[in-house]
């Protein structure tokens, strides 16, 4: 979701326009006359969100969480630094589930929550129980962490001692 976040562009409202530039966001329609309509990156959506729970410097937390998010993927795939990766997958979704899901959850209780908030937040929970998997498992056989970081002392690949007994 990382790429998608930083190379997408979204239509925001010009209240939300307003928030943005105030936050030091330039619009990427600067040329048009169009007033009601701030277009920008996607992961100002984000940025927004930050904002409005008052979390300082919403920009460039945003831009840490997409491009974070992004790496997660690109070092996950052929499974190097698995377990810190695994941490940093717990902690953004705990993360996501308290920002997002939480006041939800407590406000409507878990099943009176509407639809899409109960997806986001069965959704957010099983991410994390992914995170907490990979910090305990690690990679797997094929992963370059068990290839660059395995212990050499563990296997020992020569033959056994023939016994002269």
């Amino acid at each position: 979701t990382g790429w998608n976040m930083i190379m997408t562009h979204e239509d925001f409202t010009a209240e939300q326009g307003q928030v943005l530039k105030d936050l030091g966001v330039q619009p990427e329609n600067e040329d048009r006359s169009d007033a009601e309509v701030f277009k920008a990156r996607k992961l100002n959506q984000m940025t927004l969100l930050f904002h409005e729970n008052g979390i300082t410097n919403a920009r460039a937390i945003s831009w840490t969480v997409a491009v974070g998010e992004l790496v997660i993927g690109v070092l996950a795939l052929p499974g190097l630094f698995t377990r810190l990766l695994g941490a940093m997958v717990l902690v953004l979704n705990i993360g996501w589930f308290c920002l997002i899901s939480l006041q939800p959850a407590i406000e409507h209780a878990v099943f009176g929550m509407n639809h899409v908030d109960f997806t986001n937040m069965i959704l957010q929970l099983s991410l994390a129980c992914l995170g907490m998997i990979l910090v305990m498992i690690g990679g797997g056989a094929m992963s370059l962490d068990r290839m660059i970081f395995r212990r050499h002392d563990a296997i020992d690949p020569s033959p056994p001692e023939p016994d002269d007994s």
